[in-house]
């Protein structure tokens, strides 16, 4: 939706949609858009796939761990 809004590019757009063929549950872009950068949510046991295939064309990826348990 935000790609058809025209705030995406189509390099964020693929680095998007490539999470999400890497196992990804999803992805989307951040921030004020224009290609800048993006986020996606991963389980533990696809973490390493999905970073080995964003490695191969990104410079900096970070990795986030959600620790705690939310609300129930």
């Amino acid at each position: 939706m935000l790609s058809a809004l025209g705030v995406s590019t189509p390099r964020l757009d693929f680095f998007v949609n490539l999470a999400r063929r890497k196992g990804a549950y999803g992805s989307k872009l951040t921030g004020a858009g224009g290609g800048g950068a993006f986020f996606a949510l991963v389980d533990e046991e696809k973490v390493e796939k999905v970073k080995l295939s964003l490695a191969k064309r990104l410079k900096n990826i970070s990795e986030v761990k959600i620790e705690e348990e939310g609300i129930k």
